[in-house]
């Protein structure tokens, strides 16, 4: 890939196919199977992960990079259930 083409990549926010394979390999990561069907699993139709995640990569020319999903979720407020579900205070019926 042509340095002009990883530069306009990464003016975007995005990082390029090399780069979310190395991510997805320092994160141990495997790319979903090919379908649901039994047998049909992408282990069996490469040499090895690396290869498999270069495949599956090369689907997308940019990728949003894991740190950068990282970032945004830490950036959120965190989630408080009490918000949500409140409790239900029972009263005893007055005869």
């Amino acid at each position: 890939m042509l340095n002009e083409k990883i530069n306009e990549i990464h003016s975007h926010g995005y990082v390029t196919q090399d780069e979310i394979v190395n991510e997805w390999e320092s994160f141990g990561l495997c790319a979903p199977s090919n379908s649901l069907a039994k047998g049909s699993d992408r282990c069996k139709d490469f040499a090895n992960c690396h290869e498999c995640l270069v495949d599956f990569a090369s689907q997308k020319e940019e990728w949003i990079s894991m740190y950068k999903i990282a970032e945004s979720l830490n950036e959120q407020p965190m989630f408080n259930i009490s918000n949500v579900i409140k409790p239900k205070v029972l009263t005893k019926k007055k005869d």
